[in-house]
């Protein structure tokens, strides 16, 4: 899978330093400009410097929209925009506001720019772009996920074109420094940490990752960079992501790690692809057979062929509201398992999280994949006392058209992991052979 095409990309890079009346950021500006090099850099993206627009030090609300709404209008592949600076929560607390140089830190009408009001527009204005990419250095961050800051829908520009050699689509990926409820910090006398630890992947790559980099790879890396960093005592945010038709698997930039190259071969001309191996199955002859090499990559259990009665083979098929004609191919075995969550047929996906739901495979070519977590507290009464425990849910939405189905799990399991690998093998099929997707 190729880069993102500089050519048809553009990046806005915001950093917000010299506030008044909030703390000044010293530090912001120069990684800015610094990231501003890196993406320009042909061993890194190689974006033209045309390409990239920056504002430093004291840019206004306006100054920030017009760039990304002018970049977004000549966006043909990915749009990239970061910001560094302040960040204010409203007063629900639901809301993330970007600060700048102006803002008052009691009342967010003033001097600041609504993340919603930034995610419209380049939803709007990037309407021919295939891919957004959105950094967030900022307190409270982690607000934009939950606002839709990796769902936003960009109208595909012709679809009769696969956007990749696998399953694709119009899609976004977002990283913020900290979650919904806390700050960000900026090291004394460097980079803010979040921004310095990108910095820091771009500059020198990761040894043993292959020549290219995805942005979920990137992610993990400046995960671990701050994993064990500390700010005046207090450990410093983890970042967080979303995620939106598998956006994160895709390369993003090369890998500057010495040796990388040799890390991965090369298949077909394109990096980062293993050689493949022997064939161990002749080419499928009819859509179930080819169905069933699909579910055996994806690790789905596999029900033997005419193999329909037994209890749990009926339970499952009233589970999943299968008819009478329909066969069962497949089903994911796990603890969602018990719920019928993935049941596969020879003719649909069916899923079952609180509402049933069976999808036809041909439109799950149209299909979105959104993923996000969020900490949730929960709280044991006993005799004498409460206990409460702070845990992750793991959240997955799938949408196809109008209709979405969520899934809440609590650890990044088997339901999301199925569907980030099933989709890519489903829709390549579809385009190896459409005849088989009525």
């Amino acid at each position: 899978m190729p880069l993102p095409d500089p050519a048809g990309s553009r990046a806005v890079l915001v950093g917000v330093e010299d506030y008044r009346p909030l703390t000044p950021l010293p530090g912001v500006v120069a990684g800015v400009r610094r990231l501003a090099d890196l993406l320009c850099d042909p061993h890194v993206w190689g974006l033209p410097r045309d390409h990239v627009t920056v504002l430093d030090a004291r840019p206004s609300a306006d100054e920030i929209l017009t760039a990304v709404r002018d970049a977004g209008a000549a966006t043909t592949d990915t749009l990239l925009v970061y910001f560094a600076g302040h960040g204010l929560r409203g007063r629900e607390r639901t809301e993330l506001y970007l600060a700048t140089a102006d803002a008052d830190e009691n009342d967010v009408a003033i001097g600041t720019l609504p993340y919603r009001t930034l995610l419209d527009l380049a939803k709007r204005t990037a309407s021919r772009a295939r891919r957004r990419i959105t950094f967030l250095d900022c307190c409270y961050s982690g607000l934009a996920i939950s606002m839709g800051g990796s769902a936003a829908v960009l109208e595909r520009p012709d679809p009769a074109q696969p956007l990749s050699d696998g399953y694709s689509g119009p899609g976004s990926w977002i990283m913020t420094s900290a979650s919904g409820t806390e700050r960000s910090f900026t090291s004394p006398g460097g980079y803010p940490y979040f921004t310095g630890a990108l910095i820091g992947v771009l500059e020198n790559g990761i040894r043993g990752a292959g020549p290219v980099l995805s942005l979920d790879r990137i992610a993990k890396e400046v995960i671990e960079r701050l994993r064990t960093r500390e700010h005046q005592g207090r450990p410093v945010p983890r970042p967080h992501c979303g995620d939106r038709n598998l956006m994160g698997d895709e390369p993003w930039v090369r890998n500057r790690a010495p040796e990388a190259g040799r890390a991965a071969p090369v298949r077909d001309g394109l990096p980062g692809r293993a050689a493949p191996a022997p064939p161990r199955y002749a080419e499928p002859m009819d859509f179930v057979d080819a169905l069933r090499l699909l579910l055996l990559r994806t690790g789905i259990t596999l029900v033997p062929d005419g193999v329909s009665g037994g209890w749990r083979m009926r339970w499952l098929r009233w589970r999943a509201g299968l008819r009478r004609t329909e066969r069962l191919i497949g089903h994911l075995k796990s603890p969602y398992a018990r719920t019928g969550a993935m049941v596969f047929t020879d003719t649909h996906l069916c899923l079952r999280s609180g509402t049933r739901w069976q999808i036809p495979y041909a439109r799950l070519r149209g299909a979105s994949l959104d993923t996000s977590h969020e900490r949730v507290t929960t709280t044991t009464v006993t005799d004498q006392t409460g206990i409460s425990e702070e845990h992750l849910v793991f959240i997955t939405r799938l949408s196809v058209g109008q209709q979405a189905l969520e899934f809440r799990e609590h650890s990044p399991g088997e339901v999301q992991q199925a569907l980030r690998t099933f989709l890519p093998l489903i829709g390549e099929l579809h385009q190896r052979h459409p005849e088989w997707f009525p």
